[in-house]
């Protein structure tokens, strides 16, 4: 998870946040906090990729009290990071 800049960058958010993965992928990539973070290499590069790396870092993420919950609503898929 040291190693993720996806993680780095959820660690910086303002939580709770809860949009679609487009949005929470744009908002970080415009975010003067966390537009950094979306430079590097391994970054997600599409909504599909930032909702398969969250999946892999929920765990992590867990351990240090960022929850991310994904749901569908009438609008489309949502996520939700909060922390507790």
């Amino acid at each position: 998870m040291e190693n993720s800049p996806l993680a780095a960058a959820i660690m910086r958010l303002k939580l709770p946040i809860e949009k679609t993965a487009t949005e929470l992928l744009d908002q970080i990539s415009g975010n003067s906090e966390t537009s950094d973070f979306s430079k590097h290499k391994g970054f997600p590069r599409s909504a599909k990729g930032l909702s398969t790396e969250l999946d892999r870092l929920a765990p992590n993420l867990r351990e240090i009290g960022i929850y991310i919950i994904k749901a569908r609503t009438q609008h489309g898929r949502t996520i939700r990071i909060e922390k507790s």
